[in-house]
């Protein structure tokens, strides 16, 4: 597969990939919600932009948040929560997580990602006949430090590239949350676009050097060859490889100038890698202990936290199927499972198990965890 790319030309043929649906299982939050599949329109995948690792981190969650929850748009907006405690599960970041994702969303204010429309270009070669949208990622932010959360509206336009179910790069946020280097992410994303989840054989893309160039915004220093085969084509490739579900390489096409060598194009060859189906959560043997014993409420004092939330579940689903069979928990317990999934996912418990906590807490006690934002 070639993609070639000048400044003139910017079209990437349509690919018919069998991919599925966008789903955050149940095991996800035992695995910080990283199972989550995102998808996102190639026009966004193939977009020139630049943006630092924690304000593409910022980019995975609202991908995640949009596509998993009915997010209404106000006035031209998308309005999303981050949670620090979420961000923190996925990135790490230690004691600065609250300045990482202030300042990241500080800077993703004032930028601007562009898409380009090769069909209404100018007769010419110069860059002023190349035809382009530029839209702000965002049109408002806001920080809450007391609810520990920032706050991004996100422009309806590039949301709606975000939103995209037909035409998208589909990808599951495990795989690039562990990567550390923008470029990483960039060149991932771009093989996810052409990669068939059908196919077990290697794969292969070819993206001329110019358009890595340009879409991903690299600095003017790696035109140098030697220091574009340094810095980024080994490096992200390493990263890649080293931190996600494939195995990537690549193979430089080049031609001579007179004495001069010049890149005109970069194979990328990838193989999916074999996952091991036999490791397990750090929380397996508490969870199978759970549900291998005579269903009993779960207690928050004894279990970890993710498993806590999962066995959770499980009961508040046996209340909701057996009725008065089961013990109703307590307010103290629910206020706990609240609490516990807001931290670990950024987003409250379904709104069954929601039903069941109005029943169980008091008026006062409600009231008090709404007044806090907790519901």
């Amino acid at each position: 597969m070639n993609i070639n790319s000048g400044k003139s030309f910017y079209f990437l043929p349509e690919l018919d990939l069998l991919m599925s649906k966008i789903e955050c299982d149940e095991v996800a939050i035992a695995d910080t919600g990283s199972n989550c599949f995102l998808k996102q329109s190639n026009a966004l995948t193939t977009a020139a932009y630049t943006l630092t690792r924690n304000e593409k981190r910022l980019i995975y969650i609202v991908v995640e948040i949009l596509t998993t929850n009915n997010i209404p748009e106000v006035r031209g907006r998308y309005d999303i929560e981050i949670h620090h405690g979420y961000y923190h599960r996925l990135f790490g970041g230690g004691n600065n997580v609250a300045r990482d994702i202030n300042e990241a969303s500080r800077l993703l204010n004032t930028r601007e990602v562009i898409f380009y429309l090769p069909e209404e270009n100018g007769d010419g070669d110069s860059e002023d006949d190349i035809a382009l949208d530029g839209l702000s990622w965002t049109v408002k932010r806001g920080t809450r430090p007391k609810l520990g959360l920032t706050l991004l509206s996100i422009n309806a336009e590039v949301a709606d590239f975000m939103l995209a179910t037909h035409q998208f790069t589909g990808y599951y946020l495990r795989d690039v949350a562990s990567l550390d280097r923008v470029i990483s992410m960039r060149l991932y994303e771009s093989i996810m676009q052409w990669h068939n989840r059908m196919k077990r054989n290697e794969q292969s893309v070819t993206f001329s050097y110019e358009w890595i160039m340009d879409r991903y915004q690299l600095p003017a220093s790696l035109r140098v060859i030697t220091d574009f085969r340094k810095r980024f084509l080994r490096v992200a490739t390493k990263e890649i490889t080293d931190k996600t579900d494939i195995d990537v390489r690549f193979e430089e096409h080049t031609r001579r100038e007179g004495r001069k060598i010049v890149l005109e194009s970069i194979t990328f060859y990838w193989s999916k890698k074999r996952r091991n189906k036999s490791k397990k959560s750090l929380c397996d043997n508490d969870y199978i202990e759970t549900k291998t014993a005579s269903l009993q409420m779960p207690l928050y004092e004894s279990m970890q936290t993710e498993c806590f939330i999962l066995a959770s579940k499980d009961y508040l689903n046996a209340i909701i199927s057996n009725g008065a069979k089961l013990e109703l928990p307590k307010p103290s317990w629910f206020t706990h499972f609240i609490h516990a999934h807001k931290f670990v996912t950024g987003l409250l418990p379904d709104l069954k198990y929601m039903n069941i906590a109005k029943k169980v807490l008091s008026e006062q006690e409600y009231n008090f965890l709404s007044s806090k934002g907790h519901i």
